[in-house]
């Protein structure tokens, strides 16, 4: 079992997000902010996160590069928007990126990528 960060602002995208992680056998904590994450983050231990482009308190990859400091970059973190990728500053494009409205099979294959468990099929 994995423990993911969900940072997204939008509690319907959330909640839906947050069911399937947990229905993937792994923990999910959901923060809506990039301050709550960090604040979060400080005690404790995730494994991958997964983060809205566009937060109220900021630009996701902001977040995404302060994930990276905490653990060396690599596998572990994605992104998701309604913006489509072209249209967001500072994606790298060698990261997993979830467009919205997705497929629940999407979600899963983004899961796949970033955590280091795999859901059981």
């Amino acid at each position: 079992m994995a423990r993911l960060l969900l940072v997204e602002d939008n509690d319907d995208v959330a909640n839906v997000v947050a069911r399937e992680i947990r229905n993937s056998g792994h923990e999910v904590v959901r923060v809506a902010t990039m301050a709550e994450a960090r604040s979060l983050d400080r005690t404790i231990r995730f494994d991958a996160a997964l983060i809205d482009a566009k937060l109220p308190d900021g630009e996701g990859q902001r977040l995404a590069d302060w994930f990276y400091a905490q653990r060396g970059r690599g596998k572990g973190v994605a992104f998701m928007s309604g913006y489509k990728r072209q249209d967001l500053i500072g994606i790298p494009e060698d990261v997993p990126f979830l467009a919205q409205p997705f497929k629940l099979s999407e979600l899963h294959d983004v899961l796949d990528q970033i955590l280091p468990f795999t859901r059981e099929h």
